[in-house]
């Protein structure tokens, strides 16, 4: 019992506060070219570049498709500060 709780407490307490996630630029893009090209509803992102710049993340995009019978195709480029979520394991750009 006694280890049980102790195991309770040290998770607790391990995963509070603030850690810190190096991961490299160059990882980040190997991990997006691998699940590129992606399609989802009618349109298709061909390419997604990321580049790190201190605290942010710039992201660079190339999407095409279709939409009320018009082909199209965009490139845009966003800033946003990641964060990651517990739940899913997963970082987000917002």
């Amino acid at each position: 019992m006694v280890a049980i709780v102790g195991a309770l407490i040290l998770g607790v307490f391990g995963l509070s506060g603030e850690h810190k996630v190096r991961i490299s630029e160059a990882t980040l893009q190997k991990h997006v070219d691998a699940q590129l090209p992606k399609t989802f509803m009618g349109m298709t992102v061909e390419k997604a570049t990321l580049k790190l710049e201190g605290k942010t993340v710039v992201v660079a995009t190339t999407v095409s498709g279709s939409k009320m019978g018009q082909l199209f195709s965009l490139d845009a480029t966003g800033v946003g500060v990641p964060s990651y979520d517990l739940q899913s394991h997963t970082f987000f750009v917002a």
